[in-house]
C-alpha cells in the first residue's frame, strides 16, 4: 500500500476536486483507481475518467449513474437509492482503503494507518447514507483536523532574493 502521509495530500486533492464539483451539482458516481490519476512530483490528482457516467443534479433530474463500479461505488447507486455527493465520499472512501494496501470489499486497512485516519475512512463508507458525510468541503476541513492532530504541519518558506 501507499504510506499513509501520501494517501493524506492525495485526499486533500480529491476533496477540492470534488467539493468544486459538488458545488455545481454534479455527482460523479463512479469513481475508482482506474479514474484517478496521480501525479507524485507535483501532487497533483486528477480525476480523469469515469465522466460520462456523470450526473447533474440527480434529486432534481431522478437521472442515474451508468454502469457504476461494482466494488468503489455507493451502495445506492446499485440499489436505486437516492444519489449524490454523499456517493462520491463513499466511493473516496474506498479508494483511500485501497490506497492504504487495504481491502476495499470488506474495508479492512492495515493496522500501521492511525486509528484517527482509519476511523475517519471508515466513516465515508458508512453503509447508511444518513450517517455518511455529505459535503466535499465541509469533510475536507474535517480532514485538515485530523490530520493537523497526527502530524505538525511543515511550510516551506519561499526566500525571494
Amino acid at each position: 500500500g501507499v504510506e499513509q502521509k501520501h494517501v493524506a495530500w492525495m485526499l486533500d486533492r480529491i476533496f477540492s476536486a470534488l467539493g468544486y464539483v459538488h458545488q455545481v451539482g454534479v455527482v460523479h458516481g463512479n469513481l475508482s483507481p482506474s479514474h484517478v490519476l496521480i501525479q507524485p512530483p507535483s501532487h497533483n490528482v486528477f480525476i480523469a475518467g469515469g465522466w460520462g457516467s456523470a450526473v447533474l443534479d440527480p434529486a432534481l433530474s431522478g437521472e442515474r449513474v451508468l454502469q457504476p463500479s461494482e466494488v468503489f461505488s455507493a451502495p445506492e447507486l446499485h440499489e436505486d437509492g437516492r444519489i449524490g455527493p454523499w456517493s462520491d465520499v463513499y466511493s473516496v472512501g474506498k479508494l483511500a482503503i485501497w490506497l492504504f494496501g487495504g481491502d476495499p470489499v470488506t474495508n479492512s486497512i492495515p493496522s500501521v494507518v492511525e486509528v484517527p485516519f482509519r476511523d475517519f475512512v471508515l466513516d465515508m463508507v458508512e453503509e447508511r447514507i444518513a450517517r455518511r458525510p455529505a459535503d466535499a468541503w465541509e469533510l475536507h476541513q474535517v480532514w485538515c483536523e485530523v490530520k493537523d492532530s497526527l502530524w505538525p504541519r511543515k511550510f516551506l518558506h519561499f526566500n525571494m532574493l
